[in-house]
């Protein structure tokens, strides 16, 4: 480290010591779960009251504690609800750069004159973030974008916060061993990568496109086209998007819009992106949904990406089928293969509490049922039984708490439940076929082409070997040779049996895909194996 950059890291430790000092630093610490404080410091009262000024400290701090906080809100393995709930309300909202600045900036990422590009820019900021500010501005040839430009200075406030972060979070675990279990340091390592993504705004703009790919059999959804010409690692242009938030109620009752409709038909949207396509907005944030006069839903802000492997996505899907169905054995099996479990971890009472969670879910009224609340509480109860919960699993639970919000906001009576027994069926069918698409389906044909092409000879081998009675099982004790035939006999169907139903099976598959040579080859072979079954059954041929 040189000296530039530790006297840097000095000057920014004196800073977060006197905010956290100015807003009272034990009073804070004394709402963290594993910090061993006397009883007295834990009333309720205290406790509010910390995670509000808590709250407010980090939002004085900027960008890396706004979005830290931002995080935490999803971590009640880590805090109490009390903080969960107050960290919820972080505004990411600051005063913005002076203009001059920012055309300076703007300027400098398009190497020419904004003059010569623009017909004006307006010099009040749209919005005006830790990490950006947005204008409003007009191209040469009359359409109207917005500008997403990048704070001055905010890449060196990240690196230096996310470094003493990194310094805290291994300080911590050393001197707390029991806090390894959240793997803290690993869980800034990602923070800090998902910063840094969300500062790129060249994956910005590509993230909105493919999810304008995956969303386009929504009719009434839109994605702000980008500006490519104009857009760079720190400037974003795209389509500039007149609308109301769906946030202000009294205005979408003046575009004549039915809530009670939208908020299922966004909950489909949000569905899709998490559970079918794995790639989803990190944070659906009312801010983040316009309905312009035509009646299209604009999802604007993808620089927070979430994104699924297949298996997760798959195991958090089939978990949600078993929450709905109230099995709780399975649910808690689903959950320890996501997760990571710990040697002495008690199944039976890890089992025990998903099943009492799932219970009190199931039996609470249709309006008060959150999955994202029941995510949440599902971390916490890993985190209790020392069983490690990736942080993609987290990631998904946030989103769904502020989808359920956001639910919740346009129709306070929305039945989730019945919802969820509506997508799951949905859901169960995806995971099946996505394991049967063409492109999956010729892979493996390949990978089995040597076996298949291999495989008649390998039969018409066993079957002469059989006939000739050149195959023998051979038996160490005496008085068994009557069971052996017996047992040939059953072995040999038995194999032939597994065989045409493979078949049989890869068959209907392929008709159902629309690859009918395929299918027609597989059935005729398995049809063909199933008439010499019934045939060696009718005649009962002695196989000796």
């Amino acid at each position: 480290m040189n000296k530039y950059k530790s006297l840097r890291h000095i000057k920014r430790y004196r800073k977060i010591i006197t905010t956290f000092s100015k807003y009272g630093l034990k009073n804070l610490a004394s709402f963290i779960k594993y910090f061993r404080l006397p009883k007295k410091a834990s009333t309720p009262l205290l406790m509010k009251e910390s995670a509000i000024n808590l709250r407010l400290a980090l939002q004085e701090l900027g960008p890396t504690f706004i979005k830290g906080g931002q995080l935490l809100s999803s971590r009640s393995d880590l805090l109490p609800n009390i903080a969960i709930n107050e960290l919820q309300k972080l505004l990411d909202e600051v005063m913005p750069v002076s203009f001059t600045d920012i055309r300076n900036r703007i300027e400098e990422e398009l190497n020419a004159d904004i003059n010569s590009i623009f017909n004006y820019i307006e010099e009040k900021p749209v919005a005006s973030a830790s990490l950006a500010q947005v204008y409003k501005a007009q191209l040469k040839n009359g359409d109207v974008v917005a500008l997403k430009i990048l704070r001055p200075g905010v890449n060196k406030i990240i690196s230096t916060d996310t470094d003493i972060f990194q310094s805290f979070a291994s300080i911590l675990q050393d001197r707390f061993p029991y806090l390894k279990a959240y793997n803290l340091v690993e869980l800034v390592r990602e923070f800090k990568k998902d910063l840094y993504k969300e500062m790129d705004f060249e994956l910005e703009g590509h993230n909105a496109s493919k999810m304008a790919e995956n969303l386009k059999e929504f009719k009434f959804i839109r994605i702000p086209r980008i500006y490519w010409q104009y857009t760079t690692k720190n400037l974003l242009c795209l389509e500039f998007i007149e609308g109301v938030k769906i946030s202000q109620l009294e205005e979408l009752q003046k575009v004549s819009f039915d809530r009670k409709k939208l908020a299922s038909a966004l909950l489909d949207v949000y569905s899709k992106q998490i559970y079918i396509d794995g790639f989803f907005q990190a944070d659906p944030h009312i801010a983040n949904i316009l309905i312009n006069k035509n009646g299209f839903v604009y999802l604007i802000d993808f620089g927070s990406i979430g994104k699924l492997d297949e298996n997760m996505r798959k195991e958090i899907s089939t978990l949600i089928f078993h929450f709905v169905s109230k099995d709780g054995e399975q649910a808690t099996e689903i959950i320890l293969r996501i997760g990571n479990q710990k040697p002495h971890t008690n199944y039976t009472a890890f089992r025990n509490d998903i099943s009492s969670l799932i219970a009190d879910y199931a039996s609470a009224p249709p309006k008060y049922l959150s999955i994202g609340k029941a995510l949440l509480e599902i971390t916490r109860i890993s985190s209790k039984h020392s069983v490690e919960i990736p942080a993609m699993f987290s990631q998904v639970a946030k989103a769904t708490l502020l989808l359920d919000y956001l639910t919740r906001k346009l129709d306070p009576d929305f039945d989730y439940y019945s919802y969820l027994i509506h997508l799951t069926p949905v859901l169960l069918y995806e995971n099946i076929t996505s394991d049967y698409t063409p492109s999956r389906i010729a892979r493996n044909v390949m990978e089995s082409s040597k076996l298949i092409s291999n495989l008649p000879a390998k039969i018409s081998y066993f079957i002469d070997k059989v006939l000739k009675d050149e195959f023998h099982v051979v038996f160490q004790h005496e008085g068994l040779e009557g069971i052996s035939d017996t047992l040939k006999k059953s072995g040999y169907s038995i194999a032939l049996s597994l065989v045409a139903l493979g078949f049989s099976f890869t068959s209907i598959l392929s008709f159902l895909l629309g690859l009918y040579v395929i299918a027609i080859i597989f059935g005729t072979v398995s049809l063909l194996l199933l008439f010499y079954l019934l045939y060696q059954l009718l005649r009962n041929i002695n196989w000796q």
